[in-house]
């Protein structure tokens, strides 16, 4: 068996510009672990590259987890909280 045999020739795609949470919420909508970035040129579409769920959760999620991380582990006290 070879994988031309056994690829998914509908694949799913999305532009450069597509926003993260959109290429999310595709991926959700058409059950899928990826996209196919495009290009168009020329009236047709070019594969530039591709998106994994896995890019979003590393690069993405993580990079927000990092802001969420050096937030101020103190808690405030009481006064300051009815301040």
């Amino acid at each position: 068996m070879n994988i031309g045999e056994i690829c998914v020739r509908n694949v799913i795609d999305c532009r450069a510009t597509t926003s993260v949470a959109d290429a999310a919420r595709l991926m959700r909508e058409q059950h899928v672990g990826d996209l196919v970035v495009v290009e168009a040129r020329g009236g047709k579409h070019f594969p530039i590259g591709m998106i994994t769920d896995r890019d979003i959760t590393v690069r993405a999620v993580a990079q927000s987890a990092i802001s969420v991380l050096t937030l101020p582990t103190t808690r405030p006290t009481w006064s300051e909280k009815s301040a």
